[in-house]
């Protein structure tokens, strides 16, 4: 809109997105991001910026090797989309794919996946669990770490 008030023009915007975009996702899945908790990670939370009609069929997940790891979905017809993993996700990489088969409640229009502002292309997330004390992220905490560990350790301090 646009007013005028003592001689200053005023403009407002607003901005609809016009297609399902994730907004925020728990745990943190950034570029790069390696999750190094105990216990691994056993769910991911979705939130979108508005309501999404999906199934199962509309996610996959993999390991590193591609294998497929078991989940269950839920929160269809809401903003919210919780995967719970079959098991732990615990010392690997695993890449989430969410299809842009997943769509609006509202208008039906397929979720903007690539984030490039349209509807389509899907969702990749991949998210990297190792353990804290696996230095060089090869799975195993072996004598390779334990050199690491202590190099930082007795190295000179700061």
């Amino acid at each position: 809109g646009y007013s005028t008030h003592h001689g200053i023009d005023n403009w407002s915007v607003t901005i609809h997105l016009l297609v399902p975009t994730l907004l925020m996702r728990e745990p943190s899945v950034e570029a790069d991001d390696v999750h190094t908790g105990p216990n691994g990670v056993d769910s991911l939370r979705l939130l979108w910026n508005e309501g999404v009609v999906f199934s199962a069929a509309d996610i996959t997940i993999t390991d590193e090797l591609g294998g497929d790891v078991l989940f269950s979905v839920s929160g269809s017809n809401s903003r919210f989309m919780t995967i719970v993993f079959g098991e732990v996700l615990l010392n690997d990489e695993y890449t989430i794919t969410i299809r842009d088969t997943v769509v609006s409640t509202e208008t039906g229009a397929a979720i903007d996946g690539d984030n490039d502002g349209l509807a389509g292309g899907d969702a990749v997330l991949v998210m990297e669990h190792r353990s804290p004390f696996d230095s060089d992220r090869d799975g195993d905490i072996d004598l390779v770490d334990f050199s690491a560990f202590q190099e930082e350790f007795t190295g000179p301090l700061p």
